[in-house]
């Protein structure tokens, strides 16, 4: 597995678009055939392309100071001045108690440390936040690439555009601005033009198909677009390299099931790839698909918790399986949670989907230039994708579907 990791990671950034994309997405379609992969094949995908032209912040009151920023990716392009409030992590509890202490977000430009804009942006522009400040935290001040907003669904791709303009910030760049706010009242300017257009892009299909229940479909699926800057070997190279590794032995041994294996794109800037595949194939999956496993994200060297996102008979299962395998979870999520990875189209038709990653915390180099190769453990990396090929060999090869009756 590591040395697909290493020989994608050597074509750089594979931001939408880039050379580094195709290349990447060649070299899995090529590898899907040289495993033994059947109907090997490209689905193109639409997608709002982002290009930035202009993200600037400034202090207006009581200094005048520029600060460094990055674009918030497909937010507004707008100019926007105001009073500067922190909201925290933006939750909704924590407006909830800005609101009942008389703080107001109208008219005010919201400064977050949110890891997930896209879920707390909507709700800022609700309560009538007039711009967007995420604060960031990677090292060596370091500001992460962040999407804005994630789309409701394919039909309506402008409602993947922000109402307010955004930025981000490193660490030094937001304790300048918590500092001047400790002294009184601060009044910021932020301004930001992008570039949107529809462009295309493809996923990448293959399947082993299954030998009794041909007819039954396992879905496993992973992305490998990557963000903006820095090559994002953890996030996602090494969900690709699972993908393959576990299509390379399914071909050999053929499972009873068909397994459908897919390499998704555009999943960075809001989940096109997957949304365009369930789309595609919506009354297939409906019918057919058994369960969806979403690889994203394995083997970071730094420390982090070994958690699941997964509901019913598939929480169960997965944690059955990761004890067996000796990775043994110890978080598990299974409510209403953020849409941030490609699992969350299939959930949507109501087909048992998971998610098995590494958190809490994130990597700290998470949509950074140095998410690099370097950052990734190979052992801990075979060792999560161990999960996933154990509990995909139990869907796949078991005459009876351990979900059968789990929709949840």
């Amino acid at each position: 597995m590591m040395r697909y990791v290493t020989e994608m990671a050597r074509y750089g950034n594979r931001w939408l678009g880039t050379p580094a994309e195709r290349k990447v997405r060649q070299y899995i379609e090529e590898k899907f055939k040289q495993n033994g992969l059947e109907e090997v094949h490209l689905e193109e995908v639409d997608y709002p392309s982002y290009m930035p032209r202009l993200s600037k912040l400034t202090v207006t009151h009581p200094i005048t100071e520029s600060i460094r920023c990055e674009p918030l990716e497909y937010s507004a392009n707008k100019t926007v001045e105001g009073d500067l409030i922190y909201i925290g992590t933006g939750s909704a509890d924590e407006i909830l108690a800005l609101e009942r202490a008389g703080v107001t977000l109208t008219g005010k430009i919201v400064m977050t440390s949110s890891f997930f804009p896209w879920d707390l942006v909507p709700m800022a522009e609700e309560k009538g936040a007039t711009g967007i400040i995420i604060a960031t935290d990677p090292p060596a001040d370091m500001i992460r690439m962040l999407a804005g907003k994630f789309p409701g669904n394919l039909d309506e791709p402008d409602r993947h555009v922000t109402a307010t303009p955004g930025i981000s910030v490193s660490v030094n760049g937001a304790q300048k601005l918590w500092s001047l706010m400790s002294r009184g009242p601060v009044k910021v300017r932020v301004e930001h033009q992008g570039v949107n257009e529809v462009k295309q892009s493809s996923n990448v299909l293959g399947m082993v198909r299954g030998t009794k229940l041909p007819e039954e479909t396992l879905v496993i699926g992973g992305h490998y677009d990557s963000q903006m800057y820095g090559p994002l070997v953890w996030d996602n190279l090494t969900g690709i390299a699972t993908l393959i590794e576990i299509g390379r032995a399914f071909a050999k041994t053929r499972p009873l099931r068909s397994v459908i294996f897919a390499a998704f794109t555009a999943e960075e800037p809001g989940l096109w790839g997957s949304l365009s595949y369930v789309k595609a194939h919506e009354e297939d999956l409906k019918k057919n698909c058994v369960a969806m496993l979403n690889a994203d994200a394995l083997g970071s060297v730094f420390p982090a918790g070994r958690a699941v996102w997964a509901q019913g008979k598939f929480l169960d299962l997965i944690l059955r399986k990761a004890r067996e395998v000796g990775w043994e979870i110890q978080t598990t999520y299974s409510g209403p949670w953020i849409p941030w990875s490609d699992f969350a189209p299939f959930l949507r038709l109501d087909i048992p989907a998971a998610y098995i990653l590494e958190f809490p915390p994130l990597n700290p180099h998470y949509h950074t230039e140095r998410e690099t190769l370097e950052f990734v453990n190979a052992d801990k990396m075979a060792k999560q994708a161990s999960v996933y090929e154990a509990v995909a060999t139990e869907l796949a090869y078991e005459p009876g579907n351990p979900l059968s009756s789990d929709t949840s």
